[in-house]
């Protein structure tokens, strides 16, 4: 998305040429058609460079057209690299409308990996909101469609449309959220895995460290009223790996007047029949205020979830997960808990067979 500075020379040049102006769009049939099997995909990209100009034309029977040029990183469920090409038209009004290319190098979400292009359409930007509210950041929307027959690898074949939100800073970087459906040739198969085995939590000795929580927001982060808590994680079974987490207490009372919190926990390991990788998940729980004579510590219930669009290399298969169970916090506070439940994947048609 064109940057205001950038925009508003154009502006100035526009006021004194003279003569009708012509917006050109990419036309609507160049995308292929969404079939039945198409996904919903949401995805992230962001210009941390920040745009460049690349060019400005200008005449007495058209007006003027300019282009920009940039790159930009794709995280979500499009994770790659990108650069892009953006032509803009000032309109009557004031605004500018523009369209454009944009050629990713990556991988999408049940697709695979390859290249593949988005055409830009129906953008429109508004100059005047950036004198209304100097410094603010500015919210435009624009259409994007699959560049029919772009895709290399395992994304031949791929198709989609939908819109993104671009998100504009004074400084003229940008960051945008893509939504919309993408449908590929090449899918690979889901897996619907049961979660067995556990985990093995040993508390942080120094003051303990929010920044899980904090990150996560919400109801997760942390308050000076709260009794925080945070350490290290051993998984096995089908979490095989370790963690780190931060968690703390919640107003109020819980079941029998146990004690309620909530928690964040992010895995690294694998998780076998998904992949290897690291992924995020809540919890939402509650502990006893009676002790258990049988385990000698206090019993401590939880219901976890996965938080599929944390997850890095190759676990971003995940598209679901969640558990409940009964663990127990020991008389040196450390926690030995069952870790089960079950959990959905993408996976590759080359790993091998899931271990339950």
């Amino acid at each position: 998305m064109p940057g205001r500075l950038w925009f508003s020379l154009l502006c100035e040049l526009t006021a004194v040429a003279a003569g009708t102006v012509v917006l050109t769009t990419a036309p609507a049939g160049a995308a292929a058609r969404v079939h039945q099997r198409a996904t919903e995909v949401h995805a992230f990209n962001s210009d941390d460079q920040g745009i460049q100009p690349d060019g400005l034309s200008c005449s007495i029977s058209a007006g003027c057209r300019g282009r920009v040029v940039g790159r930009t990183v794709w995280t979500g469920d499009i994770r790659g690299t990108a650069t892009y090409v953006l032509n803009f038209t000032p309109n009557p009004d004031g605004t500018l409308s523009y369209d454009g290319l944009e050629s990713i190098t990556g991988t999408v979400l049940d697709c695979g990996g390859g290249q593949f292009d988005l055409r830009i359409t129906r953008g429109v930007y508004d100059p005047k909101r950036n004198l209304d509210s100097p410094g603010e950041p500015i919210k435009d929307q624009d259409n994007w469609q699959v560049a029919a027959g772009s895709g290399t690898r395992d994304l031949v074949g791929i198709s989609g449309r939908g819109t993104e939100i671009i998100t504009e800073f004074n400084n003229g970087k940008t960051k945008a959220d893509l939504r919309g459906l993408v449908a590929c040739k090449q899918r690979h198969p889901s897996s619907n895995l049961t979660v067995s085995g556990g985990v093995h939590v040993k508390p942080t000795d120094a003051v303990a460290d929010p920044t899980l929580c904090d990150a996560q927001g919400r109801e997760y982060s942390t308050s000076a009223t709260d009794y925080v808590y945070s350490g290290s994680s051993t998984y096995y079974g089908t979490f095989e790996g370790t963690g780190r987490l931060c968690g703390h207490s919640t107003p109020g009372f819980g079941p029998g007047n146990s004690i309620p919190f909530v928690e964040v926990d992010e895995f690294t390991g694998t998780v076998h029949g998904c992949g290897t990788g690291s992924v995020i998940y809540t919890v939402h729980g509650f502990v006893e205020a009676g002790f258990d004579t049988g385990s000698r510590g206090l019993p401590g219930h939880e219901q976890w979830q996965l938080d599929v669009r944390s997850a890095t290399k190759g676990l971003r298969g995940l598209r679901s997960g969640s558990g409940r169970d009964v663990g127990t916090i020991n008389p040196d506070s450390s926690i030995d808990a069952p870790f089960v439940g079950r959990v959905t994947c993408v996976r590759p048609s080359s790993q091998g067979s899931p271990r339950r």
